[in-house]
Formats: structure tokens, sequence, C-alpha cells
């Protein structure tokens, strides 16, 4: 029992010791974007989460033009996580512009409801650094924020 306890009071302190990181989504469902929201906040990771709708807002926000040019209320994200079909511009032009352009370069994960492996290979010759299928169960997307956390957002500087 006292172990247990041990082991809890240690997780604690780790998940309280997690430096926030800023995290740009791309998604155009609202209620997509709350419920990845719930999933960090239910696995206890502190970072922050930035909501655009389309492609054209993720270029605009990663270049800092208006109405995302004050850095300190749209910060330059550590990740960026794209759903693969948006309007205007889609994840693939995203990943098209992001090509050659050092400046703004950060860790992009592809995330959508469907994910041929067609899509799938071309997103990683793009650039995507990894590409996920949206759970269904609020206990699956919050096993998968874990999984982007440890992999991208860790303190071992990702």
């Amino acid at each position: 029992m006292a172990g247990a306890s041990r082991l809890i009071r240690k997780k604690e302190k780790e998940i309280s010791m997690i430096e926030p990181k800023n995290i740009l989504v791309a998604e155009d469902s609202l209620e997509d974007f709350m419920l990845l929201k719930a999933a960090f906040k239910a696995a206890k990771l502190p970072h922050r989460l930035h909501n655009v709708r389309d492609g054209l807002q993720v270029v605009t926000y990663l270049k800092g033009e208006p109405p995302f040019g004050d850095r300190g209320v749209a910060p330059f994200p550590h990740l960026l996580i794209l759903d693969i079909h948006m309007p205007k511009v889609d994840a693939f032009d995203v990943l098209s512009f992001l090509r050659g352009r050092p400046e703004l370069e950060c860790p992009v994960i592809l995330l959508s409801g469907s994910l041929p492996p067609i899509d799938i290979r071309k997103a990683v010759n793009l650039g995507a650094a990894e590409c996920f299928d949206k759970p269904q169960e609020m206990g699956d997307l919050i096993t998968l924020v874990q999984t982007i956390h440890h992999r991208w957002l860790h303190e071992t500087g990702k």
C-alpha cells in the first residue's frame, strides 16, 4: 500500500514538472478540437492548444501575420497537429508549403478520421512526422495524447 502511494506521488510530481508547450491544432470541427483539449486535460498534460480552422490559417499563424502577429497571444508552436481534410487549404498543401522553410519548422502530426495508406505515404514524403487515426473513444484519445506528449513534447529537448 505504501509503495503504491509513493508511486502515485512520484507520478503526480512528474506531471507537475512538465513544461507546458504550445500546440497549434488545425481542426475545422470545434467539437473535435474541444475533445482533443479535454483529452490533454484528462491526461493531466498542461500543454496549451491553439486552434485554427483551416490550412490557410495555419500558414498565416506560422508566418505570424495578422491576426496572429502577436507571439504573446499566438506563440510559435512546438508541435503542429493537422486534420488531413480541411477547408481552403488541406494538410498536404500545408506540408508542401512548409518544405524548404526552416524558419517555420516544427514537428507535424496528422490526425484524421480517415487515413488510407496512400495518404500516409504522401504525408510522410511531404514531411509529416507521424500520422494517427482519430480515436472514437475518449480513453483511446487520452492514450493518444500521452503518446504524442512522450514522442514530441517531452522535456528531452523535443
